[in-house]
């Protein structure tokens, strides 16, 4: 049975307000705001397995950061960077689907990262951290760092959103009417490999293509427009977040699992809910 770690919403309060809790809640939040609003714009795409095959492919990265003592940030970008060069040039080369072409190349790219781990001796702990990610271990660089991601995002949305809108129900109107498609698409993709990145130490590799699509999967059934859908993917990201983080605390769950659990049952009860409702 699972009972809660914290006796009294006294020792509740006191852990919420320690320092590694607020980090973790700030950034959350801060996180939760850019994946609510891109993941909109990559389900719109049918990109959403792209964040998925991006988020796997990054495990090599971070293990060859491991292995050969560099930042595994650094190894992440040049490793996510070869990846989708490659993606691009076999989809020109090949007529294979582009779901399934995603699919192998993550999961080779997954497998050699395996491989490479298994002639290392890296930590169980180390290990573990980069699948499923380790929130309350943020500190006051990752925030800084996460700000300026979040701040490049928001000014890009800012100029491009009505374009982005366009692209994602309109392309060929989008193309007609001068609007640089291919490049806005690649932008949008850079932005979504940079979060990936950003995401591996905190969220995990796993888990990180769930806050990307699961809230924009809800938004989409009850909006009626596009941007109401962002807004709506926006706000339940923030408040499956937050749920999430304080359900992890008072049970003392892993922070990541607890969230993607969180979100993913928000949107099974919408959906027997509104099944049930006809």
């Amino acid at each position: 049975m699972i009972t809660p770690t914290l006796d009294t919403m006294e020792q509740f309060f006191e852990l919420v307000t320690t320092d590694f809790v607020l980090l973790a809640l700030v950034s959350a939040i801060l996180f939760s705001c850019v994946t609510g609003t891109i993941g909109c714009f990559l389900l719109w795409r049918n990109l959403s397995f792209l964040s998925d095959s991006m988020a796997h492919s990054t495990f090599l990265g971070v293990a060859l950061g491991y292995v050969v003592a560099i930042n595994p940030t650094i190894s992440s970008i040049a490793v996510l960077s070869v990846f989708l060069i490659l993606f691009v040039v076999l989809l020109r080369a090949h007529t294979n689907s582009r779901d399934a072409l995603l699919s192998a190349l993550a999961q080779w790219f997954f497998a050699l990262g395996v491989l490479i781990l298994s002639t290392a001796e890296v930590a169980t702990s180390n290990f573990q951290a980069m699948l499923f990610g380790d929130l309350l271990s943020v500190t006051i660089l990752d925030l800084c760092l996460l700000m300026v991601i979040v701040l490049v995002t928001l000014v890009f949305l800012y100029f491009h959103f009505n374009n982005l809108i366009l692209i994602s129900f309109h392309s060929d109107l989008a193309l007609a009417e001068g609007i640089a498609v291919k490049n806005i698409e690649l932008a949008l993709t850079c932005i979504c490999g940079v979060i990936i990145v950003f995401a591996i130490k905190t969220i995990g590799i796993l888990l990180v293509s769930a806050l990307m699509v699961l809230p924009a999967l809800y938004a989409q059934v009850i909006a009626v427009s596009p941007k109401q859908s962002v807004l709506i993917s926006t706000l339940m990201s923030v408040l499956m977040v937050t749920t999430g983080i304080l359900l992890s605390l008072v049970f003392n769950f892993p922070p990541s699992p607890t969230i993607v659990f969180c979100m993913g049952s928000a949107y099974m009860i919408q959906k027997i809910y509104l099944r049930l409702a006809r």
